[in-house]
């Protein structure tokens, strides 16, 4: 059976760029024309409405393709001409990529072709994971089994017609490991320099890719400790990664820095404690959901606007809220404390509604309202006294918790064919999930597993670590969007491919093992 699965990939990396291409154009043609039809009137709908007909809309639009259109229009990059703080709010990797595309094809056919360009980088990202594997393994069975699952994974090629950055930034971070893993397999000095130029690009596209720059520089320190390089070579090739690192960012940072007269900025900055533009006291009301549970606060932004109208439909809501918790939500306080909090969240909705129109980020040189205060306030007592009163389910069961939303699910929700309104599934889409579920699953548990493989502590380093690195800075965060953790999926496919080639392996060798012995048996 080995024998039968060496011949096969003895056939060059063209196969996986072109199965590549070829499951990234079914898929998303047939989610496009899904929501075609099932959207005539194309009503903006996450996920399920359509830009000029070709990508897919996504809330997130309004994050990365305003800032082409400002500097074309002579106001620089910003997402808010009319707002200092909106000019080092996001990265200006997919923006600017986006951007070459509009330069290059007008406001609208940017659209048409960006989704082609974005197909193309992940085919050949499929090859690049698959030549990183085997310059890590050098298993040639090993690689071409990563490119091909890679080449297959429904969770990345989903986000090929869309333009934000879960398009292209895995693509990015698998650059990065290409060029680490060249490196350390040639020990190229020259090599380790692109590495550190690779990752400043991926972390301008998005930030949390940057995670994976210390553990290559664990892995370096790993082969100075092993003696595998030695110390003075070591050294200089993390320099040498650094090097090139800070070189990609410096530019970002020093025109962040002119701009925002004189802060230091190194990927991004939201002001006045409001990442989301719905102020203070919010964040502070969805951190204190975080406390039991994966909160889903944004949902209820346009509730809490309509609430807090007046008193009456305020109460209405808060008492509906309230009795819609579960009992886990309380400690250390009770309904009445949370009511109080909620109300001085409304009213304080209600005062921004009629001094400052609603929902908006803040402009330079305006006042946070007081009331944003009190709202962040008793939230933190809250917060606080959760903490203090259940530290249990606050420091482990939640984490948990959160972590598990991340592994036990099937990652379907950038595919619109796969999630009517309704819920009412039909028995191929339950189909579908169900595969893609267990695909998920399996790729979370391969990413254990490899802890237990006989392979080089280095792979161990960077599969297992990276992943669980990721991991553990979303849980922190208290927030879980299975699309966050995006950039660990190739690391994850590449441990995924490992454990079916050992596992292969080793049925070979029980077989052959059966063999030998019915042969010497025969013989006696």
């Amino acid at each position: 059976m080995m024998f039968l699965t060496k011949r096969l990939f003895t056939n060059n990396y063209n196969l996986i760029f072109f199965t590549a291409i070829v499951f990234s154009f079914i898929l998303n043609e047939i989610n496009r024309g899904y929501i075609q039809n099932l959207n005539p009137e194309n009503v903006q709908i996450n996920a399920k409405s359509l830009v000029s007909n070709y990508t897919i809309w996504s809330i997130d639009n309004d994050w990365y393709l305003p800032q082409i259109e400002y500097f074309l229009r002579g106001y620089g990059y910003t997402l808010d001409p009319e707002n200092e703080y909106m000019r080092v709010r996001r990265t200006p990797g997919y923006s600017i990529f986006f951007g070459i595309h509009r330069l290059l094809f007008g406001e609208k056919y940017a659209f048409f072709f960006v989704r082609f360009t974005q197909v193309l980088l992940f085919a050949l990202s499929t090859v690049l994971l698959g030549k990183s594997a085997f310059f890590l393994t050098q298993n040639v069975v090993v690689a071409k089994t990563t490119g091909f699952l890679y080449a297959l994974s429904p969770f990345v090629a989903g986000y090929n017609y869309y333009t934000i950055t879960e398009a292209i930034h895995p693509a990015v971070l698998i650059f990065c490991l290409y060029f680490f893993c060249k490196a350390e397999h040639c020990r190229s000095r020259k090599l380790f320099f692109i590495t550190g130029i690779s990752i400043g690009l991926a972390v301008l596209i998005r930030p949390v890719d940057g995670l994976i720059l210390p553990i290559f520089g664990l892995i370096i320190l790993f082969n100075i400790i092993k003696k595998k390089v030695e110390l003075k070579k070591g050294i200089c090739y993390g320099l040498l990664v650094l090097t090139g690192f800070l070189g990609a960012m410096s530019p970002w940072v020093v025109r962040n820095y002119i701009v925002s007269n004189g802060e230091i900025i190194l990927f991004e900055k939201f002001y006045n404690e409001d990442p989301m533009i719905m102020g203070k006291g919010h964040a502070y009301f969805r951190k204190w959901w975080s406390c039991w549970d994966n909160p889903s606060s944004e949902l209820l932004t346009r509730e809490i606007e309509i609430a807090a109208m007046d008193d009456i439909k305020s109460e209405i809501w808060i008492n509906h809220f309230v009795n819609e918790l579960p009992d886990i939500a309380y400690a250390g306080y009770g309904p009445y404390e949370l009511k109080d909090a909620l109300r001085t969240q409304l009213l304080c909705s209600r005062y921004k509604q009629s001094h400052y129109g609603g929902i908006r980020v803040l402009k330079l040189g305006e006042e946070v309202p007081e009331c944003e205060d009190a709202v962040k306030q008793k939230f933190s007592h809250l917060i606080s006294l959760y903490r203090s009163n259940n530290p249990l389910q606050y420091y482990l069961i939640t984490p948990l918790h959160l972590a598990k939303e991340f592994v036990f699910q099937s990652f379907s929700s950038m595919l619109g064919f796969l999630n009517p309104e309704d819920r009412n599934f039909t028995w191929w889409q339950v189909l579908i999930k169900g595969w893609m579920y267990l695909l998920n699953l399996s790729l979370f548990i391969s990413t254990f597993l490899i802890l237990f493989q006989r392979i080089d502590l280095r792979i161990k380093l960077l599969l297992f670590g990276f992943t669980a690195t990721n991991l553990l800075f979303f849980v922190s965060l208290g927030y879980v969007e299975n699309r966050y953790l995006l950039q660990a999926y190739p690391i994850m496919y590449s441990s995924l491919a490992i454990l079916i080639t050992n596992y292969l392996s080793k049925k070979d060798a029980i077989v052959d093992r059966m063999k030998s012995w019915l042969a010497l048996s025969n013989s006696k």
